[in-house]
């Protein structure tokens, strides 16, 4: 009988307690750097502000910003790519030179993170359009039903491609290639590779509800009176005006320093979730090789 993907040696839970055992063994070698690429965006003097997903794009068009975001994202992409080397490590398959091999990748990470996240942006653009466009000629509760026609691709990219970091730092592949080989690596374990990095999610949304929370129930609750406003009035024009209505507040603006202890925290579920990736990168490169 075939093992479910939460079973036995090679299922999800085996995997996670050999993330949880890396998690732990690289508290003092690694998490140094994770916390030191984490804190970086925070610092308040930088004037940051979160990721693709979540960024200020007006932002962009302010002079010096962009150079401020690249170099950021090298940093980060270099203090990671350490941590990925310490991984390897722990697994006696690093190189002699981590340095120069985390610096090697650091543009093919910083490009397939790019690309990485403009796919998950796609998606959720698209779950945004099936929304709207369901909560005209549907009503909200099967607009939400809608949704996952798009979003449910949107999930499977993001799991197929979620790996890229390591073919980029261990096997020296370029962006593009990094991309390919995740996907590859996942199409025969998927569901398994599904529930592995669904448990770091939980943890990071966990994290980020936590630093969000009041502006997260303020938005919420707005939101759900104009969707029922919207719904009953029916016109496209009401629809928009929700979905385009305002955001959350960022926590670094009303408390820069409390976003820095934030960051910390995230810093060490971050640790945990490349710990936990790379106990299933490795297991899904095994996979592969049989």
């Amino acid at each position: 009988m075939p093992q479910s993907p939460s079973s036995g040696p090679s299922g999800a839970g085996f995997v996670l307690s050999q993330g949880w055992r890396l998690f732990l063994r690289g508290l003092v070698p690694a998490l140094p750097w994770i916390v030191a690429a984490e804190l970086l965006p925070a610092l308040p003097f930088l004037h940051l502000s979160g990721n693709l997903l979540d960024m200020d794009l007006g932002k962009l068009l302010q002079p010096g910003y962009l150079g401020v975001v690249v170099i950021c994202g090298v940093v980060q992409a270099f203090c990671y790519g350490m941590a990925v080397m310490r991984l390897a490590a722990m697994t006696d398959e690093a190189p002699a030179a981590p340095a120069q091999a985390a610096l090697r990748a650091v543009v093919a990470v910083c490009i397939a993170y790019v690309l990485y996240e403009l796919v998950v942006i796609a998606g959720l653009l698209v779950t945004m359009l099936f929304f709207s466009i369901g909560l005209m000629l549907l009503g909200p509760m099967l607009a939400l039903i809608a949704c996952l026609i798009p979003l449910a691709p949107t999930a499977a990219a993001s799991t197929a491609l979620a790996f890229f970091i390591y073919p980029a730092v261990l096997e020296h592949k370029g962006a593009v290639a990094a991309l390919q080989r995740s996907r590859q690596l996942t199409m025969r374990a998927w569901g398994r590779a599904t529930l592995v990095i669904s448990v770091p999610a939980l943890a990071l949304l966990a994290v980020w509800l936590g630093e969000n929370a009041g502006s997260v129930a303020a938005v919420f609750s707005r939101s759900l009176q104009q969707l029922f406003e919207a719904s009953e009035e029916g016109g496209g024009d009401a629809v928009q005006a929700v979905l385009s209505s305002g955001g959350f507040t960022d926590a670094a603006t009303a408390h820069p320093w409390l976003h820095l202890v934030w960051a910390g925290i995230g810093a060490v579920v971050w640790w945990y979730t490349l710990a936990v990736c790379y106990a299933e990168y490795r297991a899904l490169e095994t996979r592969t090789a049989h």
